[in-house]
């Protein structure tokens, strides 16, 4: 188990009278990452999950929590913040047939965890929760992240952080390619 935290055993859920089991389980998985924001593999990821013996498989349904990491899109400092994601998903049990073979003699592998739509499997008395835990982890990440909400980002003229203080840059300057239309203001008429 210390190597793989995230792998249950189904035996006992399979064995009981009660069709329902609650685990709490906390590792590290690798590949959660978004072009500006990531899950550090270092990271320990919490996964409070309860497993229901259904008809059609097993539900998965609980909470993850994870820590992310990134760089904030305003100031290009680093940003942070915490991941609750609520999780409710279907595993059905994954065929022991052969999988079958392509045209060229490759054998095809159609699993979800391979990239590919359909419902998330488990062979035997062992389910992997990290296809589950990086998926759902995935789809909650910030694409964008900010390091706060108020970040007033860089000065565009001298690329000083403005979190900092104000950069003594004139902010108003003008593009010197619609001065014509200046021509074209109306002068300010006095209402007296």
């Amino acid at each position: 188990m210390q190597g793989q935290p995230f792998l249950l055993n189904l035996t006992a859920l399979k064995a009981s009278r009660s069709s329902v089991r609650r685990e709490v389980r906390r590792g590290s998985v690798a590949g959660i990452s978004l072009p500006y924001s990531c899950v550090p593999e270092a990271s320990e990821i919490t996964a409070e999950v309860t497993l229901e013996l259904v008809h059609a498989g097993i539900m998965v349904r609980g909470t993850l929590r994870a820590r992310w990491e990134g760089e904030c899109r305003r100031c290009l400092g680093m940003a942070y913040g915490d991941l609750i994601v609520s999780t409710s998903e279907l595993f059905v049990q994954r065929a022991f047939s052969p999988p079958p073979k392509l045209k060229s003699g490759v054998v095809a592998n159609l699993s979800r965890e391979d990239g590919l739509d359909g419902p998330f499997t488990y062979m035997g008395d062992e389910l992997d929760l990290v296809p589950m835990i990086r998926e759902s982890l995935l789809l909650e990440l910030p694409s964008l992240p900010l390091c706060r909400q108020d970040c007033p980002g860089l000065c565009p003229m001298c690329g000083h952080d403005l979190s900092d203080g104000q950069c003594g840059c004139t902010t108003m300057t003008q593009d010197p390619r619609w001065s014509a239309l200046d021509a074209l203001k109306a002068p300010a008429k006095d209402v007296n």
